[in-house]
């Protein structure tokens, strides 16, 4: 899996708040050959993000589900314009990077994740994918 190449990007959207957020992200994947079960796969990154909103720090959320009702893992990224607050403690999120894996891959799905948290944690990484005027450039830094 190659999030760069492979995910769903939107830049620069506005939302009013986190669950809107969310599932405008999750959108992006409806349709995707790989989600068997949009409304499923919706129903389980909202559930998922209600029990405990995955958060990374430095502005980055990480919403995402196992679930029967995608076939691969599928990923969708969203940069708002405005910073939304996420979670109880409403920390201000401005990147949800969303992602779906089939209910029965965790080992690659963590591999994926704790490649993409050890990118973010580089902060040219994170400030130039905060920056990024286009989606090519937003691309070639987190690939």
């Amino acid at each position: 899996m190659n999030i760069a190449r492979d995910s769903v990007v939107l830049l620069d959207f506005e939302a009013p708040d986190e669950k809107s957020a969310v599932l405008k992200v999750a959108s992006l994947l409806e349709g995707d050959a790989a989600v068997t079960n949009y409304a499923s796969f919706r129903t389980a990154i909202w559930e998922r993000q209600c029990l405990q909103a995955p958060l990374l720090g430095n502005g980055v959320a990480l919403p995402h589900a196992r679930t029967g009702a995608v076939s691969e893992m599928v990923f969708a990224i969203g940069r708002l314009r405005t910073p939304v607050p996420f979670g109880k403690e409403q920390v201000p999120v401005t990147l949800i990077i969303l992602y779906g894996s089939p209910s029965g891959q965790v080992a690659p799905s963590l591999a994926v994740i704790a490649e993409l948290a050890k990118k973010l944690h580089r902060p040219e990484i994170l400030s130039g994918l905060m920056q990024a005027p286009t989606d090519a450039d937003f691309r070639k830094l987190l690939a």
